[in-house]
């Protein structure tokens, strides 16, 4: 029998914390992208989403039921990418899809078309370039909305700001976004 993400959270609350690794694998993937789309550093990614991933379960004995846990996690991860973005001190992001040794890390869903391959490349490097010159708010937004496909709601509840904030900030950063890719698209 398959549980409810809330059930899941409330075994948890109780102590039952093996399960746990289910709302790890759940977001898991979109805690990275989402990190490495905020901070741009692969290593950066893994450990922020990590540490996030901790303090969630350090504190979900305080979560709070009527609330939904994704959007309970990504304002942790939220608040952990933008304290480590001031630590750092920087004011752009450079983006890379590389570890420290150089290699490339895989793209989602690659297939074997070499001359395709290529061009999703190119134009995830360009995409990703074109994020890392957005400011934080900016960037933020583009990437819960258009990455995590959450909605103004979740967004709000997420950034803490209202949701005509939400709207015209996210107005803006594919403005930004568009003006910045027009060359390349």
């Amino acid at each position: 029998m398959s549980l409810t993400e809330k059930e899941i959270v409330s075994k948890c609350q109780r102590g039952e914390t093996e399960y746990y690794e289910q709302l790890v694998n759940k977001y898991k993937r979109s805690a990275y992208f989402y990190a490495l789309g905020m901070v741009g550093s692969v290593e950066d990614a893994l450990d922020l989403s990590q540490e996030a991933f901790i303090r969630a379960y350090r504190s979900i004995k305080r979560f709070k039921p009527q609330y939904q846990f994704k959007n309970w996690f990504f304002r942790i991860l939220t608040n952990l990418c933008i304290s480590h973005l001031r630590k750092k001190r920087r004011r752009r992001v450079e983006v890379s899809t590389e570890d420290k040794e150089g290699r490339t890390m895989p793209l989602p869903d690659d297939h074997f078309n070499p001359h395709l391959l290529l061009e999703r490349k190119e134009i995830m490097r360009q995409l990703w370039k074109a994020l890392s010159e957005l400011g934080n708010k900016h960037r933020e937004i583009i990437l819960l909305r258009d990455f995590q496909g959450l909605s103004y709601k979740q967004i709000y509840e997420i950034l803490e700001i209202p949701v005509g904030t939400v709207m015209s900030r996210l107005h803006q950063a594919r403005s930004r976004l568009r003006v910045k890719m027009a060359d390349f698209m």
